[in-house]
């Protein structure tokens, strides 16, 4: 681990001579002034520095700090702090900083400050917008924030933000949404009670009917174990898979003995760094799965998820 001295951003000691030259705490260090500083430059020069010289990301370098002062923040919190939105872009952008990174006092607080020095609260990432992130993961101070710098809480890319909290299960985040003005009967056909309904998700559907969505659903409107495996195909090839899980658990509810469906929510949980999650549903692949030859059968079962995963992908590409 590695103790920083105490920086005093902004004034502090002139930068060091050529960073062949510097310790890997006075790389950091430096990089950390230069993000608070928005210095495009020198942030780009040491933070290379930290792959090159010690294979590190720059995530994985913060990570390393230990000085109770620090709250473990890292350049772009700093970046953040300072009103640095154009550093910000580029540690994030060309050094992939984890925009969910959290110092020791939490995610929320960037957000906070990063929306507070004019950043848009509604932009389009992966096809998803920050409050429909927020409330497929039920995080309900996150979509208070949002929503007090007027994120729209009916902005249609490939779902609604309350389609998105309804496929979470959350239904804090659909309470919310709706008292923010959601739009209850948006997404047709597949609507947020359409879902709310095939999932038994029965206090989401009293909460949405008591908001006035259309309750004229017959059997043949509820979604099919087909339609969300399809879903979170698409989802996953486009490399959202924190979404693909959740349709893929969406399917697994409608139809638990579909084998090749918890092969999905697997590869998911691995390319998501859930690796005990993954090795779950890798066994209920193995045992569920109705063909598998014994060469198969011998085989450890993240292994043949692997290779299914193999075959699934090149699948697509074909």
């Amino acid at each position: 681990m590695v103790t920083l001295p105490h920086l005093k951003l902004g004034f502090g000691n002139p930068t060091p001579g050529a960073a062949a030259n510097l310790h890997f705490d006075d790389v950091l260090a430096q990089l950390l002034r230069a993000a608070h500083d928005g210095y495009h430059p020198p942030i780009k020069k040491f933070a290379t520095r930290l792959k090159e010289k010690w294979g590190m990301s720059v995530d994985e370098a913060v990570a390393q700090v230990e000085a109770p002062w620090s709250k473990r923040h890292g350049p772009l919190h700093m970046a953040a702090a300072a009103g640095k939105l154009k550093a910000c872009k580029v540690l994030i952008e060309q050094f992939k900083v984890n925009v969910n990174g959290t110092g020791t006092d939490g995610a929320y607080e960037i957000t906070e400050l990063l929306l507070s020095k004019g950043a848009d609260v509604d932009p389009m990432w992966e096809y998803k917008t920050p409050l429909s992130i927020a409330a497929q993961r039920g995080s309900a101070r996150m979509i208070e924030l949002l929503l007090q710098y007027k994120a729209d809480p009916n902005t249609y890319i490939t779902h609604t933000p309350l389609k998105a909290a309804v496929l979470g299960h959350s239904q804090v985040a659909v309470e919310l949404l709706i008292e923010a003005g959601a739009n209850v009967n948006a997404g047709m056909p597949d609507t947020p009670l359409i879902i709310a309904a095939t999932a038994g998700l029965t206090d989401i559907v009293m909460c949405l009917l008591n908001a006035g969505a259309n309750a004229n659903i017959s059997n043949e409107d509820l979604l099919h174990e087909s339609e969300f495996e399809a879903e979170g195909d698409a989802a996953f090839f486009e490399r959202d898979y924190s979404f693909a899980l959740t349709l893929y658990t969406m399917a697994i509810e409608i139809e638990p003995d579909e084998s090749t469906l918890y092969a999905k929510r697997s590869l998911c949980f691995l390319r998501t760094g859930h690796e005990d999650k993954a090795l779950e549903d890798a066994q209920a692949y193995k045992c569920k799965h109705p063909d598998l030859s014994e060469t198969s059968l011998s085989k450890e079962p993240l292994l043949l998820v692997m290779e299914f995963g193999e075959v699934f992908e090149a699948l697509n590409l074909g």
